[in-house]
Parts: C-alpha cells; sequence; structure tokens
C-alpha cells in the first residue's frame, strides 16, 4: 500500500499493488514526494485525519437573549469562549451598562487568568474583578483614576474601552492602524489619551459612529454592545 506524506505530515493513500514473486511491487505514481509502503494481507483505503466534532449548538440559558436580537450570535460567542457570563441564574442583561471592571475581567480571561501579582488600587478589596484589574495594571493595560482607585463599579466609556482595547492590543504586539476621525461632530470630545485608540477603534470597525454622525466617546457601553465588539475584537487576535 502506498501513501505519499502531504505538507501537512497526513498519510494519503494513492493505491495498493501485490508482491510478485521476486519481491517487487510497482507502483506507478504522477508526482515526486515523500512516500512510505505499507506492507500488509490487505489493500487500504484511503487515512484521512478524523473530522473535527461539530460544535456543539449553544444552549440559550438567558430568559432575556431573544434568539432574533441582533446581539444573540455575539453572546453565543462569549458565553462559550468563557469571556463572558450571566449577571443572574437566567439573565444576561444586555441592556445593562457594562462596567470598568467587567472589561479588564474579560481581557484577563482572555489572556488565560494568569498570576496577577501584588493589588495597586485601594478599591477592589474583595471584588471580584481584583485579579484582572491587578493584572491590568501590572501590564499597562490601565492606570485607574491615579489616586490609587480603579472605580471596578464605574460605567466604562467608549473611549475607556477602546483605550483598553488598544493597549492590549498593543500588548498583542498587533499592527494598528488608525482612521481619520474628522467627520465625527463631536471628535473634539475625545479625551487626549483615547485619541488614537478611538481612531484605531473605528478603523478596525470595533466601534462606529451613530446614526446621527456622533460617535459619542463620553457614552456607556451596553453588555449585548460589549459582547459584539470583543466577538470581532477575538478576529484581530493571533491564533
Amino acid at each position: 500500500n502506498l501513501y505519499y506524506c502531504s505538507e501537512d505530515g497526513v498519510p494519503n493513500f494513492v493505491r495498493a499493488a501485490r508482491v510478485g514473486r521476486d519481491g517487487r511491487a510497482d507502483f506507478p505514481f504522477e508526482h515526486a514526494s515523500e512516500y512510505v509502503v505499507v506492507l500488509d494481507s490487505r489493500p487500504h483505503t484511503s487515512v484521512q485525519p478524523d473530522p473535527k466534532p461539530e460544535p456543539e449548538p449553544w444552549t440559550n440559558p438567558f430568559s432575556d437573549v431573544d434568539p432574533k436580537a441582533w446581539y444573540f450570535d455575539a453572546v453565543s460567542y462569549v458565553c462559550q469562549s468563557g469571556l463572558m457570563q450571566g449577571t443572574g441564574k437566567d439573565v444576561f442583561s444586555p441592556d445593562a451598562v457594562t462596567t470598568r471592571g467587567q472589561i479588564v475581567t474579560i481581557l484577563y480571561r482572555l489572556e488565560g487568568s494568569p498570576e496577577a501579582g501584588v493589588p495597586v488600587f485601594n478599591d477592589l478589596f474583595g471584588t471580584y474583578c481584583a485579579d484582572a484589574a491587578t493584572w491590568a495594571a501590572a501590564c499597562g493595560l490601565s492606570k485607574g483614576y491615579g489616586d490609587g482607585r480603579f472605580g471596578p463599579h464605574d460605567p466604562i466609556t467608549r473611549e475607556q474601552l477602546a483605550a483598553l482595547l488598544y493597549r492590549y492590543a498593543q500588548y498583542k504586539g498587533l499592527t494598528l492602524s488608525e482612521a481619520d476621525l474628522a467627520a465625527f461632530p463631536d471628535a473634539g470630545q475625545i479625551s487626549p489619551f483615547a485619541l488614537q485608540p478611538l481612531r484605531w477603534a473605528v478603523h478596525e470597525k470595533l466601534i462606529s459612529g451613530y446614526n446621527n454622525g456622533l460617535l459619542g466617546p463620553k457614552d456607556t457601553a451596553s453588555r449585548a454592545q460589549a459582547a459584539a465588539i470583543f466577538q470581532h475584537f477575538c478576529t484581530l487576535l493571533p491564533a
């Protein structure tokens, strides 16, 4: 039985031939490659790798996530990926405001929840996101408010979210391109720390303007919006 080995290391069956009385077997082949001959008492068929099992369909546990909602696929993705969880037994709270603690926790999970180090913020004691915020500070993703506070329960603004994603993208070594924000009438409201991050986020279509043409840098982001942003953001990261 003659096989050739493809570049991915998978043996590909070519043909079988019976060994003659002289100990020879003739195998016509069409191209030069790395081959292997398998001696057996019977001809083999083509050997293919076991197919990857189809992912189990997601069973929606949330009573407040409509399968027809625009964010359904995004919620399914972040939940199956372990990036986000529900806010209660059977609720996701898609319209609730996303907090600063929730966003750093998502990034922390995305990184594999590594060792966090020594806490540097004084308002994280006993919070679910203490390790995540400590890790984010150690990696240069967030310095908090500069007065010793991180503000884990504060709603995150669109410009703050862009800044965290931008710094994480830098941390992962991504090439960062930027868009021109001159078309947004409220571009002058963007904080200096968020100008480059928002240029990048708009370029990558992580954040876009509203129907009224405004960018809304100081607006908050809902949990459904955060799920959609992270679903897209993960496609930018190296495998």
